[in-house]
């Protein structure tokens, strides 16, 4: 008897996918969320689709409907229809600066015809149709009826939930006080997208193929600066985009299942007033989640003077308490100098290794290493680039090796796995910076002075928790 083609393999693999997931909202008792309607986050239903089963169920549905499409797609339309989607991100970004979203919010479910979006928006109607339907086509928007358009499940997530007007009115406030996502979107499709058309030109040119100067960058290029991009962001004329940027910092938690950062390490495990120092913690979103959950745990909260700002701001709103007794104190600190903070039980950092190259990665660590108690342990929580193959390296790290998906999928799940990609090479374009694979974790850990001792995968979270100690 043949063996099943890799199609009916592919196919299978979804029908069964498709099967665990209904099982699963069907014992919540719940309905999945329909495409069309807008994202609610108080629907119990939004639950189900974090619960570990679902995720994984979806993880496969996606990673083999990708592989099935590009299996049956016609090669040359395949690579054509991949070099044109530079124009999903400018649309994105059009409807952001826009406020389509909030305009079409106060439009209600039946939507508004294009030339009442458009008026409000202040733009052609004709030319943001055609915004407006290529990002329907990809199941962004909705169209209701020809040129009436309206949210849908995947538009409403980056609602500022404000006026129109005000957000016209006052641009650079659009976005405090918001979930952040919509900061976050503009910042990959204004920062992030500019920077990535100069990649050729810095992969070609030898004054920069070869660097890894966070000034001598595909963004160096893009906004004509020397400045590294952190820098860059603190001229008074960069004002709003480093307010947007700070909100997107938080809002890019929203990616993640609500504290999934609580899921790996054992955080209440840790003695009364033990200390966890988030290095370089933006406002402090990630450990005021943690704090929560461990209302004894003291906090230091470390960046530079501008964003403590806004961190103080952020906690005041979301953790007053913590505030009031001073179990949050805000450092300024730059940490390629020297850590003045020697009692940590916890140094964390989340999405920082992944904004420098190996030797300002090393550099950053080892302040922390030398600053380190025998009982300190490191917590890098950053993405980790799978490798599509066996590893020896994955299987000897506690918590690192993932069970293999089923054939035919690609070894690293694909599609359903693309993100650490994308981000890599945006860390590159920004910064010269890098998504790790496992391998690239070690090496900067060794080469500061720390031993990686386990990694706790997040469930539900592109993040993994990556736990060293002093070596």
């Amino acid at each position: 008897m043949a063996s099943p083609s890799s199609l009916r393999q592919l196919s299978d693999i979804i029908a069964q996918a498709v099967t665990d997931i209904e099982a699963e909202y069907a014992k919540a008792s719940a309905r999945l969320p329909s495409l069309d309607e807008p994202f609610n986050p108080t629907n119990a239903a939004e639950a189900v689709g974090m619960h570990p089963n679902v995720v994984v169920a979806s993880s496969l549905v996606i990673a083999a409907a990708a592989q099935i499409t590009a299996t049956v797609s016609n090669p040359a339309l395949a690579i054509i229809n991949d070099s044109l989607l530079y124009h999903l991100s400018s649309c994105l970004r059009a409807t952001a600066a826009l406020n389509v979203v909030e305009i079409l919010r106060e439009g209600g479910p039946g939507g508004l015809h294009v030339q009442e979006i458009a008026k409000k928006a202040r733009t052609d109607p004709d030319k943001l149709a055609r915004v407006l339907r290529l990002l329907a086509t990809h199941h962004v928007f909705r169209e209701v009826t020809p040129d009436v358009f309206a949210n849908n499940r995947i538009s409403s997530v980056i609602d500022k939930g404000k006026p129109s007007e005000l957000c016209f009115e006052k641009p650079s406030e659009k976005y405090i006080g918001t979930s952040g996502l919509g900061a976050y979107l503009e910042h990959i499709t204004d920062e992030g997208m500019k920077s990535s058309s100069y990649m050729t030109d810095a992969l070609v040119d030898p004054a920069t193929a070869f660097s890894e100067d966070p000034t001598s960058t595909p963004f160096s290029r893009a906004f004509s600066t020397t400045a590294s991009m952190f820098a860059w962001y603190e001229s008074p004329e960069n004002k709003e985009r480093l307010v947007r940027f700070g909100v997107g910092q938080a809002g890019s938690t929203k990616i993640d299942p609500p504290e999934s950062i609580l899921l790996g390490l054992k955080w209440n495990q840790l003695p009364k007033d033990a200390v966890l120092v988030d290095v370089g913690g933006g406002v402090g979103s990630t450990s005021l989640i943690i704090a929560k959950a461990t209302p004894n745990l003291r906090i230091v909260n470390q960046d530079r003077a501008p964003v403590l700002e806004q961190a103080k701001a952020y906690w005041s709103e979301h953790l007053k308490s913590h505030v009031d007794s001073k179990m949050v104190e805000f450092q300024v600190h730059d940490f390629f100098t020297p850590q003045p903070v020697k009692n940590a039980d916890i140094f964390m950092l989340r999405q920082i290794v992944h904004d420098w190259p190996d030797d300002a990665a090393i550099k950053i660590l080892s302040h922390l290493r030398a600053a380190a108690a025998p009982k300190t342990k490191l917590v890098i929580v950053d993405q980790i680039i799978p490798y599509a193959t066996e590893s020896d390296l994955v299987n000897s790290i506690p918590g690192m090796a993932r069970p293999p998906p089923p054939a035919p999928l690609l070894r690293n799940m694909g599609a359903a796995m693309a993100v650490p990609y994308w981000a890599d090479l945006h860390m590159y374009a920004l910064l010269n910076g890098r998504e790790r694979t496992m391998g690239g974790f070690v090496k900067v850990c060794e080469k500061s002075g720390w031993k990686i001792v386990q990694v706790y995968h997040l469930p539900g979270s592109l993040f993994s928790e990556t736990v060293a100690v002093p070596a």
